[in-house]
C-alpha cells in the first residue's frame, strides 16, 4: 500500500514541514547578525585574549 492516499498525505506534509523549517532556519540566520555557525568563540574574542599580543615595531 506505498501509493495509497494516507501514504502520499503522510508523505506530503512531511516533506512540507521539512521545508518550512528549512525556511525558518534560513530566515533566522539572515536576520540574526550573530548566529554562531557553530563557532567556539568570535574573532573578536579569540583576538582579545591575553595570549594574542601585538608587536609594536
Amino acid at each position: 500500500m506505498p501509493l495509497s492516499p494516507f501514504n502520499i498525505y503522510n508523505q506530503f506534509v512531511a516533506e512540507a514541514s521539512q521545508a518550512a523549517q528549512v525556511r525558518q532556519l534560513k530566515r533566522t540566520i539572515k536576520e540574526n547578525a550573530n548566529f554562531n555557525y557553530a563557532a567556539n568563540e568570535s574573532i573578536r574574542e579569540m583576538v582579545s585574549t591575553s595570549e594574542y599580543t601585538q608587536s609594536k615595531t
